[in-house]
Protein backbone atom coordinates (compact mmCIF):
# COMPACT_ATOMS: atom_id res chain seq x y z
CA UNK A 1 0.00 0.00 0.00
CA UNK A 2 1.13 3.56 -0.71
CA UNK A 3 2.58 4.97 2.60
CA UNK A 4 0.97 8.38 1.95
CA UNK A 5 -2.46 6.80 1.49
CA UNK A 6 -1.98 4.69 4.64
CA UNK A 7 -1.03 7.83 6.63
CA UNK A 8 -4.16 9.67 5.42
CA UNK A 9 -6.36 6.72 6.38
CA UNK A 10 -4.73 6.58 9.82
CA UNK A 11 -5.26 10.34 10.32
CA UNK A 12 -8.90 10.05 9.22
CA UNK A 13 -9.48 7.16 11.65
CA UNK A 14 -7.87 9.12 14.50
CA UNK A 15 -9.97 12.21 13.73
CA UNK A 16 -13.14 10.08 13.72
CA UNK A 17 -12.15 8.47 17.04
CA UNK A 18 -11.50 11.88 18.65
CA UNK A 19 -14.89 13.19 17.47
CA UNK A 20 -16.60 10.08 18.82
CA UNK A 21 -15.04 10.61 22.29
CA UNK A 22 -16.35 14.18 22.60
CA UNK A 23 -19.48 14.06 24.79
CA UNK A 24 -22.73 15.04 23.16
CA UNK A 25 -25.51 16.51 25.23
CA UNK A 26 -28.27 14.02 25.91
CA UNK A 27 -31.87 14.80 25.00
CA UNK A 28 -32.56 15.45 28.70
CA UNK A 29 -29.63 17.87 28.97
CA UNK A 30 -30.81 19.72 25.88
CA UNK A 31 -34.40 19.79 27.20
CA UNK A 32 -33.29 21.33 30.50
CA UNK A 33 -31.25 24.00 28.73
CA UNK A 34 -34.23 24.73 26.47
CA UNK A 35 -36.53 24.97 29.52
CA UNK A 36 -34.10 27.36 31.19
CA UNK A 37 -33.89 29.44 28.00
CA UNK A 38 -37.68 29.66 28.09
CA UNK A 39 -37.54 30.66 31.79
CA UNK A 40 -35.16 33.49 30.93
CA UNK A 41 -37.35 34.64 28.04
CA UNK A 42 -40.48 34.50 30.22
CA UNK A 43 -38.73 36.45 33.01
CA UNK A 44 -37.62 39.19 30.61
CA UNK A 45 -41.07 39.50 29.01
CA UNK A 46 -43.19 38.94 32.13
CA UNK A 47 -44.83 35.82 30.68
CA UNK A 48 -46.53 34.54 33.84
CA UNK A 49 -48.16 31.56 32.07
CA UNK A 50 -44.81 30.16 31.02
CA UNK A 51 -43.22 30.80 34.41
CA UNK A 52 -46.07 29.02 36.19
CA UNK A 53 -45.49 26.00 33.93
CA UNK A 54 -41.69 26.05 34.40
CA UNK A 55 -41.64 26.55 38.18
CA UNK A 56 -42.67 23.73 40.50
CA UNK A 57 -45.39 24.62 43.00
CA UNK A 58 -42.89 24.14 45.85
CA UNK A 59 -40.05 26.10 44.18
CA UNK A 60 -37.40 27.55 46.50
CA UNK A 61 -35.57 30.40 44.78
CA UNK A 62 -32.60 32.00 46.55
CA UNK A 63 -31.37 35.16 44.83
CA UNK A 64 -27.72 36.20 44.68
CA UNK A 65 -28.60 38.80 47.34
CA UNK A 66 -29.66 36.02 49.73
CA UNK A 67 -33.37 36.84 49.49
CA UNK A 68 -35.53 33.69 49.37
CA UNK A 69 -38.72 33.37 47.32
CA UNK A 70 -41.42 30.82 46.67
CA UNK A 71 -42.94 30.33 43.22
CA UNK A 72 -45.79 32.73 44.01
CA UNK A 73 -43.64 35.45 45.60
CA UNK A 74 -41.09 35.24 42.76
CA UNK A 75 -43.78 35.48 40.09
CA UNK A 76 -45.28 38.50 41.89
CA UNK A 77 -41.88 40.20 41.89
CA UNK A 78 -41.38 39.49 38.18
CA UNK A 79 -44.88 40.75 37.39
CA UNK A 80 -45.04 43.81 39.68
CA UNK A 81 -41.43 44.82 40.38
CA UNK A 82 -39.58 46.46 42.14
CA UNK A 83 -36.91 44.58 40.14
CA UNK A 84 -37.10 44.67 36.35
CA UNK A 85 -34.78 42.40 34.41
CA UNK A 86 -33.49 44.03 31.23
CA UNK A 87 -31.09 41.25 30.26
CA UNK A 88 -30.08 37.82 31.59
CA UNK A 89 -27.30 35.81 29.97
CA UNK A 90 -26.19 32.34 31.04
CA UNK A 91 -22.55 31.47 30.53
CA UNK A 92 -20.42 28.35 31.02
CA UNK A 93 -23.29 26.06 31.87
CA UNK A 94 -23.19 22.36 32.67
CA UNK A 95 -26.12 19.95 32.94
CA UNK A 96 -25.92 16.64 34.78
CA UNK A 97 -28.73 14.11 34.75
CA UNK A 98 -29.54 11.74 37.63
CA UNK A 99 -32.59 9.74 36.61
CA UNK A 100 -35.53 12.15 36.65
CA UNK A 101 -33.46 14.97 38.19
CA UNK A 102 -31.22 17.43 36.38
CA UNK A 103 -28.69 19.84 37.85
CA UNK A 104 -27.90 22.94 35.81
CA UNK A 105 -25.07 25.14 37.01
CA UNK A 106 -22.87 27.87 35.64
CA UNK A 107 -22.65 31.63 35.71
CA UNK A 108 -24.87 34.43 34.49
CA UNK A 109 -24.77 38.14 33.84
CA UNK A 110 -27.77 40.31 34.68
CA UNK A 111 -28.75 43.86 33.86
CA UNK A 112 -31.56 44.97 36.14
CA UNK A 113 -33.34 47.99 37.50
CA UNK A 114 -33.63 47.55 41.28
CA UNK A 115 -35.73 50.14 43.10
CA UNK A 116 -35.13 52.57 40.23
CA UNK A 117 -31.35 52.03 40.11
CA UNK A 118 -29.60 50.44 37.11
CA UNK A 119 -27.38 47.54 38.17
CA UNK A 120 -25.29 44.95 36.39
CA UNK A 121 -23.75 41.95 38.08
CA UNK A 122 -22.21 38.53 37.55
CA UNK A 123 -23.17 35.52 39.64
CA UNK A 124 -22.79 31.77 39.82
CA UNK A 125 -25.88 29.60 40.06
CA UNK A 126 -27.18 26.09 40.52
CA UNK A 127 -30.71 25.03 39.65
CA UNK A 128 -32.42 21.70 40.19
CA UNK A 129 -34.95 20.44 37.65
CA UNK A 130 -37.23 17.41 37.86
CA UNK A 131 -39.05 15.54 35.12
CA UNK A 132 -42.81 15.97 35.37
CA UNK A 133 -45.72 14.96 33.17
CA UNK A 134 -45.45 18.28 31.31
CA UNK A 135 -41.66 18.28 30.90
CA UNK A 136 -38.86 19.60 33.10
CA UNK A 137 -39.73 21.97 35.96
CA UNK A 138 -37.41 23.92 38.26
CA UNK A 139 -37.67 23.02 41.95
CA UNK A 140 -34.71 25.00 43.30
CA UNK A 141 -32.42 27.90 42.39
CA UNK A 142 -29.42 29.23 44.31
CA UNK A 143 -27.24 32.10 43.12
CA UNK A 144 -24.12 33.64 44.62
CA UNK A 145 -22.57 36.95 43.61
CA UNK A 146 -19.14 36.53 42.07
CA UNK A 147 -16.42 37.52 44.53
CA UNK A 148 -14.58 39.91 42.20
CA UNK A 149 -17.46 42.38 41.91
Amino acid sequence: MDPTKQSRQSTAATTTAVKAKQPRPSQDQAAIEAADNERIRATLTGDMGSLKTLYAEDLIYVHASGVKDTRDSLMTKVRDGPTRYRDLRREETHVRIYGDTGVLNGSFAADVIMDGVDRSFLASFMSIWIRSGSGWVMVAWQATMDADI
